[in-house]
């Protein structure tokens, strides 16, 4: 697994960010960063999900990652960005879209649900 490397760009990455699943529902990938460079590693499947806000309808894109360290496994749901999308790429996973459901979300339609949308 290839860790981002310190830059002029990204040298606030050096500075470890905690996570903890029961603080916080979401990862960023600055979490995501720290982890790995503490030793946890990607495991082979990673999931991905989006979701629509009921509200607004604006879509939300996480991955969650199963992380391994010394045996120990911690699930990491993390907010997609262009970042996290390259380390998840670059970790050479297995990545399985998923369908979540939360009273606060609405699952995506899929394509084949917007191309009727679109029809009628």
């Amino acid at each position: 697994m290839n860790v981002i490397t310190k830059t002029s760009v990204n040298k606030y990455l050096d500075k470890d960010v905690h996570w903890h699943p029961q603080s916080q529902p979401y990862a960023s990938g600055h979490q995501l960063n720290s982890k790995l460079n503490n030793g946890w590693v990607i495991d082979n499947i990673v999931f991905r999900t989006e979701h629509r806000v009921q509200v607004t309808h604006r879509r939300i894109t996480f991955y969650v990652i199963v992380l391994i360290k010394d045996g120990e496994k911690l699930n990491m749901p993390v907010l997609a960005n262009p970042f996290v999308d390259r380390v998840v790429k670059e970790a050479g996973v297995k990545i399985f879209t998923v369908e979540r459901h939360n009273k606060h979300l609405v699952p995506s339609k899929s394509k084949k649900q917007q191309e009727l949308a679109i029809a009628n």
